[in-house]
């Protein structure tokens, strides 16, 4: 990941279509996504504290090392802890991070990403207080995203600064449909090094998009759905490509996207 010495697979697996399925069924996708794709799991919305125990079940039962997966977490806010449990302020990264390792029953979190860049915060206390978490091993990496080009650099700068660590990637949403980050973050993090792990984005409001990709996926015989996945695979500079799928079918669509090669046409 970036010029970390992380090895991550090139499809992170994401938790955010499975809040209404039952333990069963994230166990049989977890089951098909490890044995298709291997170990990168990456859980950034509120349903954690849903998801997390589920799959801390699953690498118990599948007894799976530790170290052979990676797990990506987000600092979230939630006030009803209270008024400093937002942001990323030191209370706030200190709180999540104890609550994630509980809810992921393990002693660290891989990858852990800033989710915004926070304006009421000091960059000083945010960058420093996840500077001390690598330190002491509780984190590994740090990451970054929806963050602007310009957030992403000064953040880089500042930590580059103080000698603290910086992150190793930057998460957004990319595809065809959705293609601003090519604008300025794909240059800010080719310049620092940067990796970039891309959510998959779908919006079908493109109608000479969606023209396209149904043509080549009718030309394919595969699904429009793999022909995304496959096309933002292909792009210079994407570490890895984030999915969230709702059931086992739409995942085994995304893995052929994994294995199809499309043209520069």
């Amino acid at each position: 990941v970036g010029g970390s010495g992380l090895k991550v697979s090139p499809v992170a697996f994401g938790f955010e279509g499975l809040a209404d399925c039952s333990s069963s069924a994230v166990f049989e996708m977890l089951d098909v996504y490890h044995e298709q794709v291997q170990g990168f799991f990456y859980c950034f919305n509120e349903n954690v504290k849903i998801m997390a125990p589920i799959f801390a079940e699953w690498i118990e039962d599948r007894k799976i090392k530790r170290e052979n997966i990676v797990i990506s977490a987000v600092i979230l806010s939630d006030l009803s802890y209270g008024p400093n449990a937002a942001g990323l302020s030191r209370s706030n990264i200190r709180s999540r991070i104890s609550e994630l390792t509980a809810l992921f029953r393990t002693e660290y979190i891989d990858i852990i990403q800033m989710e915004y860049y926070d304006q009421g915060t000091d960059l000083k206390e945010t960058l420093g207080s996840l500077n001390d978490l690598v330190r002491a091993g509780t984190v590994r990496y740090i990451s970054a995203g929806h963050f602007a080009g310009w957030q992403v650099q000064k953040v880089v700068d500042y930590a580059d600064f103080n000698g603290w660590e910086k992150p190793v990637a930057i998460h957004a949403k990319y595809s065809l449909f959705e293609r601003h980050i090519e604008l300025e973050l794909f240059s800010v993090c080719r310049n620092e090094g940067l990796g970039l792990i891309a959510i998959l984005a779908s919006d079908t409001r493109n109608e000479s998009v969606t023209k396209v990709i149904t043509d080549v996926a009718n030309k394919r015989q595969i699904s429009k759905m793999a022909v995304q996945m496959a096309w933002v695979m292909q792009q210079i500079g994407i570490t890895s490509v984030l999915i969230n799928p709702t059931n086992v079918s739409e995942l085994k669509e995304l893995n052929v996207g994994c294995k199809v090669q499309l043209s520069s046409d």
